[in-house]
């Protein structure tokens, strides 16, 4: 963080009574910025510190993330009650209309409220998007994602958390990570299995894209996940006009492999005249 940001926790109250935290920094047009699964706001400092002079920066936790109430409310999804929450965001900080930047299950709700609320929603930027249903069921669900989900009903959310971190850290995870983080990521078990679950029922269509109105940047990461180059093709066919890059040199979380080549290409997609 640059010595003079200000950067503002807040918290406001969803439509069920839960808290929904998220740090504000910046002024100028707002951009709201969305992690993934198992990550946090704090995902994003990196592109906060680099355009909060430019921007009025909005940074998410999504529910059940980094130390928020770990609860899966009723009909919880991507589609459904993450976008809810989101409008609950917005209209606490008085924020009409705001860009959007999405990594991974972030970008799939970027997406979402994008095609549910096009009037609130400026440009879009979707790092590595989680849209798993253009990606072969065989791809997909390889390296054990079927059998997390069952162990996960089975079993509880804590073995889909460590199913998760074993296969992003290694099976020694908790040694690797610091004790604060370990709690923070057993913190979020008992959201996780609704996490995969929503994954596993979630469908976004070729014409979900051709109905999407705003101006969008794809970004992948030249060592990203397996079902990228899949999800990369079906935009392509359905959106020719939709800028797709690769960043050389990153793998799923390239806003962290590479800071300063993200946040300037966010930068310049954001203020490119139409």
């Amino acid at each position: 963080m640059t010595a003079d940001l200000a950067v503002e926790a807040k918290a406001a109250t969803a439509w069920d009574g839960a808290p929904l935290h998220y740090e504000v920094a910046g002024a100028g047009e707002p951009i709201v910025f969305l992690h993934g699964a198992y990550a946090s706001r704090f995902f994003w400092r990196f592109q906060r510190d680099a355009l909060a002079e430019e921007f009025r920066i909005l940074a998410r936790d999504l529910r059940g993330h980094d130390g928020s109430p770990s609860v899966a409310p009723e009909g919880f999804g991507f589609d459904s009650t993450e976008v809810a929450d989101m409008s609950v965001v917005l209209d606490a900080e008085g924020i009409s209309r705001a860009h959007f930047v999405g990594h991974s299950t972030g970008g799939t709700i970027a997406l979402f409220y994008a095609l549910k609320h096009p009037d609130r929603v400026g440009r879009l930027v979707l790092l590595e998007p989680t849209l798993l249903s253009f990606a072969p069921l065989e791809v997909w669900t390889a390296g054990d994602w079927l059998q997390s989900m069952e162990r996960g009903r089975r079993d509880g959310g804590m073995s889909v958390i460590h199913s998760a971190m074993a296969a992003f850290i290694g099976p020694d995870w908790r040694e690797k990570m610091s004790p604060r983080w370990v709690a923070r990521m057993e913190a979020q078990a008992a959201i996780a299995q609704a996490h995969m679950e929503a994954w596993d029922r979630t469908v976004v269509t070729g014409a979900d894209l051709r109905a999407l109105r705003a101006q969008a940047l794809v970004l992948y990461g030249e060592n990203g996940v397996n079902t990228q180059p899949y999800i990369h093709r079906a935009i392509r066919r359905a959106r020719p006009d939709i800028e797709c890059r690769t960043v050389p040199g990153t793998g799923h979380n390239l806003n962290i492999d590479r800071p300063d080549e993200v946040s300037a290409a966010i930068r310049e997609f954001l203020k490119r005249k139409s």
